[in-house]
């Protein structure tokens, strides 16, 4: 009869053990339903609203991002940058490119390979980032 005691309490304390690391594991970084592809639409530098319709971010698995550039007819993909992206306290996402690409042009226009952009709205379907202000306007693709 002991030994049976001491089955139960040794299986209910793996269990425990079991439940605190599976609550544990998972993201430790807010907006973690921002995976996914967010197709940019508009972009407000000072008072101008500049349409866009050929830019793509990725974001995927909380950690992986890419960016694809496409031409006017949206047929042939002109450009893909590829990298890194992580969330910080502040609201904001830091995206780093693979320096192993080593582009001159980035997809934020000022050829530096790491960003940091403020997350000013997160939806389900809309995303709103700025970065030396300049408004990014994504909807989910």
């Amino acid at each position: 009869m002991k030994q049976i005691k001491w089955m139960v309490t040794d299986f209910f304390s793996v269990a425990v053990l079991v439940l605190l690391f599976a609550a544990c594991a998972g993201h430790d970084y807010p907006n973690t339903d921002i995976d996914g592809m967010w197709k940019l639409r508009t972009m407000h530098i000072g008072g101008e609203v500049q349409q866009v319709d050929t830019v793509f971010f990725s974001f995927h698995r909380g950690s992986l991002f890419s960016c694809k550039r496409f031409d006017g007819e949206m047929t042939q993909m002109q450009d893909v940058w590829m990298g890194y992206f992580g969330f910080s306290h502040d609201n904001s996402i830091h995206i780093s490119l693979a320096e192993s690409y080593g582009y001159q042009t980035t997809p934020w226009g000022d050829g530096e390979q790491k960003a940091v952009f403020n997350i000013v709205q997160h939806t389900s379907s809309k995303l709103v980032l700025e970065r030396n202000g300049i408004t990014y306007n994504f909807i989910d693709f």
